[in-house]
């Protein structure tokens, strides 16, 4: 078989096109679509190897995407998400490789670093060629570039960080048998069998005013925006329960995967709670109307704030569900 530089991480791919669209089968991206024209801009957007490591990560995180203009400049904007959340993220695709008890998995940094360098030093319109003298650098790819991307590594030193310092070392994740082996511990397997409350959660708890003149703009823009990234929006005051009322909103932050807060009427309470995330070391998304932004408190000011309009609310939502996207990617609600 021959392979071609995929378009997005110029990893060994397939390509198959139809219709003016490009199906792409990449060792490390997995499976995507693109149409001609993003494919002939692509390079100009992801022109650094970050973005186009982040890029890839982010469609391996969301198989069978179609990559269009919006699409791309969705993931021009990336970047990458907390540590721990990477390394969650491996584990799982640890898993997938190693389905069964005590079964090991060997990662060789010096062959992944030398495939790397292959992969970034080869001329674009070079084919892979799966003969005799490169089918041992096909095969560590097709073995080892999958947990490059779930691991969002932009090389083999931070997936090896991941690895032997957060997954070993740090949590006993992993268990390492020689220098290069791996295998899930039994820690591990509780882990990857309870799950987190955070890493895995689909609920958005949100922080705002409750003020009925922002009703229209939570159910138009930031509650449709949550759910149209895949996520499920949460606020405290639409939700059922008996507990008192600040042991309630602690509860729900720290069920939520992360937090958008909008300082709109700078209510005490939001701020209170976009700072209860941040230690809880979640991420939050910050907002705020036009008008309102000079009253802020000047240490949140220092966030990147969507800042919205009345009169263009359209504009905001897209805002803030590819300010999701890109952060967190494609969550699990189907609309």
């Amino acid at each position: 078989m021959t392979y071609l530089p995929c378009p997005v991480c110029k990893s060994p791919s397939t390509s198959v096109e139809v219709n003016d669209e490009f199906k792409v089968d990449c060792f490390r991206c997995g499976k995507f679509a693109i149409d001609g024209t993003s494919r002939a801009i692509l390079s100009t957007h992801l022109d650094s190897h970050d973005k186009r490591c982040n890029a890839s990560s982010y469609i391996y995180q969301n198989q069978g995407a179609r990559i269009d203009r919006d699409y791309l400049m969705m993931l021009k904007s990336l970047g990458q998400p907390l540590v721990s959340t990477r390394a969650y993220r491996l584990l799982a695709a640890l898993c997938r490789f190693l389905p069964r008890v005590n079964q090991q998995i060997q990662i060789v940094p010096n062959e992944l670093n030398l495939c790397l360098e292959k992969i970034e030093t080869r001329e674009a319109e070079k084919d892979y060629a799966d003969d005799s003298k490169i089918s041992g650098f096909i095969e560590t790819c097709r073995a080892h570039l999958p947990l490059l991307s779930a691991s969002w590594s932009l090389n083999c030193y931070e997936l090896w960080f991941l690895m032997n310092d957060f997954l070993v070392e740090c949590k006993g994740y992993l268990r390492k048998n020689g220098s290069v082996s791996y295998a899930i511990s039994a820690s591990g397997w509780e882990f990857l069998e309870h799950g987190t409350t955070a890493q895995e959660s689909n609920d958005v708890f949100v922080a705002m005013s409750f003020d009925p003149s922002l009703d229209e703009f939570y159910q138009q823009v930031i509650a449709e925006g949550i759910r149209e990234a895949g996520y499920n929006p949460v606020r405290v005051d639409r939700t059922d329960h008996v507990n008192k009322i600040d042991d309630e909103i602690i509860s729900l932050i720290r069920k939520a995967k992360f937090v958008i807060a909008d300082f709109t009427q700078q209510k005490s309470g939001v701020y209170f709670e976009a700072g209860f995330a941040l230690g809880f070391e979640l991420r939050v998304i910050w907002m705020c109307r036009n008008n309102d932004l000079s009253n802020v408190h000047f240490d949140t000011r220092q966030y990147n704030i969507i800042i919205w309009e009345d009169e263009r609310p359209f504009e905001a939502k897209r805002a803030l569900r590819n300010r999701i996207e890109a952060n967190f990617g494609r969550g699990k609600l189907v609309l």
